[in-house]
């Protein structure tokens, strides 16, 4: 595309510039590509009244069912930039999220139908 306006004399600058056009716009596609990737993984943060070690064992048990590509494991609560960085939450008490995510009440172990439960949610949005 570049090539077809490098030649025309209003467009002078694109035939001095395109490395450096070229290099902006290989750096887009690949942000794009990897925004688009991150977009369908179910983002998800553990809280827990009964301390670290139960939040740590559920992460080992979603793990053993679904993989970093579908399911990703967020630390802070309160987002600090604009978007939101979960997109689930499961907890062993009922909770109000500062935003409208879902929640999951589990116990431990965590039983077929909460399972049942994530991969519902992961489906959804991963289509």
């Amino acid at each position: 595309m570049l090539s077809k306006y490098e030649g025309h004399p209003g467009y002078k600058y694109v035939k001095d510039n395109k490395p450096t056009i070229l290099k902006y716009l290989h750096d887009l596609f690949n942000i794009a590509l990897l925004n688009a990737d991150s977009a369908k993984r179910l983002h998800v943060k553990i809280i827990s009244k009964n301390g670290f070690l139960w939040e740590e064992y559920m992460k080992i048990e979603i793990r053993q069912y679904y993989s970093e590509e579908l399911v990703v494991f967020c630390e802070e609560l309160q987002p600090t930039e604009h978007l939101l960085q979960y997109d689930l939450i499961i907890s062993d008490f009922p909770i109000d999220p500062p935003n409208d995510s879902p929640v999951l009440v589990w116990h431990m172990p965590p039983a077929k139908r909460d399972l049942d439960q994530l991969q519902k949610i992961i489906t959804q949005k991963s289509r």
